[in-house]
């Protein structure tokens, strides 16, 4: 498992990284956003509440139990993307 503090770190962080995708996989679903630019995220107890627009995640960060960043290449178009499991 992963402390919450770092947890916090890494969604704040990832959510201000133009072009980043963000993934989410919870083992019985995946949810993959881009972060628009005004993003509202609240950090109390065990949850992260990430409201952005049109869509929001409850995600439980005691369960997650890692992370993985990961660069693409594909025909002259390039992204990154950071999945938290």
């Amino acid at each position: 498992m992963m402390d919450k503090e770092t947890i916090e770190t890494l969604i704040t962080d990832i959510l201000g990284c133009e072009g980043m995708l963000l993934v989410i996989d919870s083992g019985g679903a995946v949810s993959e956003m881009h972060a628009p630019p005004m993003v509202t995220t609240e950090f109390a107890g065990r949850w992260a509440n990430i409201e952005a627009g049109e869509w929001h995640i409850h995600l439980d960060m005691d369960s997650i139990a890692g992370a993985q960043f990961v660069e693409n290449s594909n025909h002259a178009h390039e992204s990154s993307k950071a999945k938290l499991y």
